[in-house]
């Protein structure tokens, strides 16, 4: 028992440390959403805004933006497994969904609703930009595995296969999720200005 158990006690903590390490990943991943949103928008209405400022206004919306992304992973993984077009829809009808978390700062439920309103009339365009996203995030992703193996080969770097994917995910992760947030930034701000009308001086205005 006692030879089960020390042996069985460092699995166990990895176990726990890699559902830590993947928690701070995603909140991590949160920030750098609403902070690139944020400076997305500024940009867009011709303003720039340093990455300390982005960071500022950016920290505040980390939960708000993690729960209603929580939600929609949720709703799109059933959907998924249900049938996998449905969870195609879930990813096409709340696209927009954290852009409005960020811009409008409205409660989960009215997140929900208003990114299905804002896609409403425009879902075979979002599908076909998250398609071409989708195929440019696994051909980087394609290149950055073809990278890494070639400097492995040559150089013995990394211990194992593992090592290997932890870095090509060092690759991967920071620019597909940075240019994610870029694109829906963008989508969120054209669809409300196609939808509603007005500028980005309207939309932005929540930020001064």
């Amino acid at each position: 028992h006692l030879v089960t158990s020390n042996a069985g006690q460092p699995i166990a903590e990895s176990g726990v440390l890699d559902v830590g390490m993947w928690i701070i990943e995603y909140l991590c991943a949160q920030l750098v959403t609403a902070t690139i949103i944020y400076g997305s928008i500024q940009e867009l209405r011709g303003t720039r805004s340093s990455m300390m400022e982005c960071i500022h206004r950016g920290l505040p919306l980390v939960l708000p933006v993690v729960g209603v992304s929580l939600v929609v992973v949720l709703i799109t993984g059933i959907g998924t497994l249900a049938f996998i077009i449905p969870g195609i829809f879930a990813v096409i009808v709340f696209s927009v969904v954290v852009p409005t978390a960020v811009v409008e700062r409205l409660d989960l439920v009215e997140c929900l609703k208003r990114s299905i309103e804002l896609t409403r009339g425009f879902r075979w365009r979002v599908l076909g930009l998250f398609a071409i996203y989708s195929a440019a995030a696994m051909m980087f992703a394609l290149v950055a595995g073809l990278v890494v193996g070639f400097v492995d080969a040559a150089t013995d770097l990394f211990e194992s296969l593992a090592t290997q994917s932890l870095a090509v995910n060092a690759l991967i992760v920071p620019i597909t999720t940075a240019f994610a947030a870029v694109m829906v930034s963008v989508l969120y701000h054209d669809l409300r200005i196609a939808k509603e009308g007005g500028d980005v001086e309207q939309i932005a205005t929540v930020f001064d």
